[in-house]
């Protein structure tokens, strides 16, 4: 009989240590089929809402811009799913008795009733913001409320790593990625570090370490990382970049360098045509002088009295203000006549000499040809377009000149002339300009050119050095 009864309780505790060695290796199992689902929803953008996010705790789950993420929802009777804004709560979907009572808003977003899965086929940036969910049981009981917040952030990309001598001690290795909140750190093989700046993000090292230098770059979602390799720098102070650094830093600086001779180039042609202009002036005056042209000016007004002379013989030309009404008087003996009377571009009375002509357009008086008899004092009274007096100009015409022969030599056609001489120096301005220009053109596409031979020879050289370290390529 005891044998017997110890028989049994062996058997007994063969049969616990059994039993406890199955829980064991079953339970060792499940979590190991729980973290191979929780890596592999991960990677597919897989988020469960589980328990540890009811009712007052807060639970953050990410996803990534533009890639399909799914929410795995309880499996419970009735779900009701609202996302918490500034204003009052809005329902993305209600879930009832394998019915859903109401489709989410967004097309993006599909339910799937079978495995209680959301989609959402494309994620972006307005997907971010606090959700709740609430499930109810079979009998319409409350079994609780699920809290997370849903954060969308694009994934790293972009990654860039750029090597520079900027002084005769130190190194400058800086990372660039595309991407949110993302955080640095680096790998170095062969090289110590001096300083790191910018959040980690550059990297200060010694001007002489030669080695291997790999940026990681990762966020919640994603991660890369880029490996490039160093040399020694050159002993010039000029900076030395690796063969990371995009083409678009040598077409920056040949654009430099070509807006740069651009700018030289419109400085010269600037001066050039204030050169021209002076030119233009000087000669301008001296004609103008020489053909006898008087401008009654502001030096004349009122009571001043101011000599302008004219050649005997030759055209005289008195070039009057550009006022609405003018009146040309000439004083004799004590006494007026009125030589001119212009009023709203109409002349009301004419010179009494036909040699004197006006021209009403540019207020010209022209004397065909000047005899001793023009001499004398003049007043000129100016008038506005309202009629205010806008001031008298007074004026002592003196004619010189000593033979007849002058008079018989001029013509009247030498009236004209002023104006063809004028015209001619107009000419020989514009054909300056233009020589200018020209001038100009040429240096611009000598400049465009000169541009493009050394943005071609960058490119050439960074081509070389990238198939000959393509092995230090990023892994």
């Amino acid at each position: 009989m005891a044998d017997s009864k110890a028989e049994y309780l062996q058997e007994a505790q063969l049969r616990s240590e059994l039993f406890s060695h199955q829980s064991k290796t079953k339970t060792l199992e499940f979590e190991m089929l729980l973290m191979l689902l929780v890596f592999t929803g991960a990677s597919n953008g897989l988020i469960t809402i589980v328990p540890d996010c009811r009712i007052t705790e807060t639970s953050q789950c990410y996803g990534a811009l533009g890639r399909p993420l799914y929410l795995q929802l309880s499996s419970e009777y009735e779900l009701s799913l609202k996302k918490n804004s500034r204003g009052p709560d809005f329902y993305i979907f209600r879930f009832k008795n394998q019915t859903i009572r109401l489709t989410p808003p967004d097309p993006r977003w599909q339910f799937v009733t079978e495995n209680r899965t959301m989609i959402i086929s494309r994620a972006e940036k307005d997907d971010s913001g606090n959700y709740c969910l609430e499930i109810f049981n079979l009998g319409g009981r409350n079994r609780g409320k699920h809290h997370f917040q849903l954060i969308i952030e694009a994934m790293v990309s972009s990654l860039e790593v750029a090597d520079r001598c900027f002084s005769k001690e130190k190194r400058r290795v800086a990372c660039s990625s595309d991407g949110d909140q993302l955080s640095f750190s680096w790998t170095l093989i062969g090289i110590t570090p001096i300083q790191e700046r910018d959040g980690n993000k550059t990297l200060l090292i010694n001007k002489h370490d030669a080695g291997y230098v790999i940026c990681n770059v990762e966020n919640h979602i994603s991660r890369e990382s880029k490996m490039i390799e160093l040399h020694r720098c050159a002993e010039s102070t000029a900076d030395i970049m690796s063969t990371t650094v995009s083409p678009g830093s040598a077409e920056s600086n040949g654009f430099r360098v070509f807006v740069s001779v651009w700018l030289f180039e419109v400085i010269v042609l600037v001066s050039l045509l204030v050169g021209a202009f002076y030119i233009y002036t000087r000669i301008y005056k001296k004609q103008r002088a020489a053909e006898g042209l008087i401008t009654v000016g502001s030096d004349c007004r009122i009571t001043e009295m101011s000599q302008c002379y004219g050649a005997l013989g030759r055209p005289l030309y008195l070039q009057l203000p550009s006022e609405s009404e003018l009146n040309l008087r000439k004083n004799i003996g004590g006494t007026t006549s009125f030589i001119l009377r212009f009023r709203d571009r109409t002349i009301r009375q004419n010179p009494p000499d036909p040699r004197w002509q006006f021209v009403t357009e540019n207020r010209t008086m022209i004397i065909s040809r000047a005899e001793k008899d023009d001499s004398g004092r003049y007043s000129l009274e100016t008038f506005d377009l309202r009629g205010t007096d806008r001031g008298v100009y007074h004026f002592l015409l003196i004619i010189e000149g000593s033979g007849t022969s002058a008079v018989t030599t001029e013509s009247p056609v030498s009236a004209l002339s002023s104006c063809t001489q004028s015209d001619n120096s107009f000419r020989v301005f514009v054909s300056v300009w233009l020589f200018e220009v020209i001038i100009l053109v040429s240096l611009l596409v000598g400049a465009f050119y000169i541009y493009t031979r050394i943005y071609k020879k960058q490119r050439a050289a960074e081509g070389k050095k990238r198939r000959g370290r393509r092995l230090c390529g990023p892994t």
